[in-house]
């Protein structure tokens, strides 16, 4: 959850930014999308994204013994599954909101895709991903059974 919520408020405020936003919804306007687009990303990582991407991982030809090739394998597949899907929700708001361009669908699709998954993917692999694992380190110990 700590690591969905951590990406929805940087992708969230990047749209908001890229598609000049900040001019024309307010604090709580703003706070209420971000609050549906983090349900909306929750349920699709928990029910369609982490499932598939946990599969596709363990099916891939690599050492799965090295953690640091798990994490930049999992983190990946998530980025792209993600980003798949909020590209297609992105897709959907800016057509409700009348704000897409003449463009056929798919290239819309594929231009909200690219400027997300620039901004997205190393965000989560420099940024999110190090910051939650290093959080859950420090601060989440997981308790041990006691020996007998």
């Amino acid at each position: 959850m700590i690591m969905c919520l951590g990406m929805v408020f940087v992708m969230t405020t990047y749209n908001f930014m890229l598609n000049g936003m900040f001019n024309v919804l307010t604090p709580l306007q703003m706070v209420k999308e971000m609050i549906m687009v983090f349900i909306i990303a929750l349920a699709l990582e928990l029910v369609i994204v982490g499932p598939i991407a946990h599969k596709v991982v363990f099916l891939l030809p690599f050492k799965k013994e090295k953690k640091f090739y798990m994490i930049l394998t999992l983190s990946t597949c998530m980025v792209i599954g993600m980003v798949f899907f909020m590209s297609i929700y992105g897709l959907i708001h800016a057509s409700i909101a009348g704000s897409l361009t003449n463009q056929h669908v798919l290239i819309s699709f594929f231009t909200i895709f690219a400027k997300n998954i620039i901004v997205a993917y190393p965000t989560q692999i420099l940024i999110i991903g190090p910051a939650v694992r290093f959080l859950f380190s420090k601060f989440i110990s997981i308790k041990q059974a006691p020996s007998l």
